[in-house]
């Protein structure tokens, strides 16, 4: 190896110890915002697929997906992103393989009404089907209020 490779590699692996602690960091964080009991369900792991209206072009990361009594929120890690629907905003929720072209096991896929119309946004995480029953448990308790 000659001296520009091995600078390149040192570069890369910088960037890439950069953005690992970066990511470490974030979760740390948001975990510490959110502790488990106060939320009904909870994913540290989630993988998000984004929004439809943004596209294909969208990244995709993982974050924190946890589901609270009155709304279903996302805080990705990296980059820094927040998406809350509020669970009476929700039109569908369901399980889908795919979104935006991109695939996946049982991804949780959640309609929702926005200002402008409808969107649509899903998640990997674990045991979707469960998430689906919780989350329409709290929406009939929220109906019938």
């Amino acid at each position: 190896m000659d001296v520009i490779e091995i600078g390149m590699l040192v570069i890369v692996g910088g960037v890439i110890s950069l953005l690992f602690f970066r990511i470490i960091f974030r979760m740390i964080c948001v975990r510490r915002q959110h502790r488990d009991g106060q939320y009904v369900l909870t994913s540290y792991l989630s993988n998000f697929y984004g929004v439809f209206s943004k596209g294909m072009k969208q990244v995709r990361g993982n974050g924190l997906l946890y589901l609270a009594r009155t709304a279903i929120c996302y805080e990705m890690y990296v980059p820094k992103k927040r998406l809350e629907l509020p669970l009476n905003k929700i039109v569908h929720i369901g399980t889908t393989n795919s979104h935006l072209g991109k695939i996946g096991y049982k991804l949780l896929k959640i309609t929702f009404k926005t200002e402008q119309g409808e969107e649509t946004a899903a998640w990997s995480v674990n045991d979707a089907e469960h998430w689906i029953q919780e989350i329409n448990m709290l929406r009939q308790q929220l109906s019938s209020k």
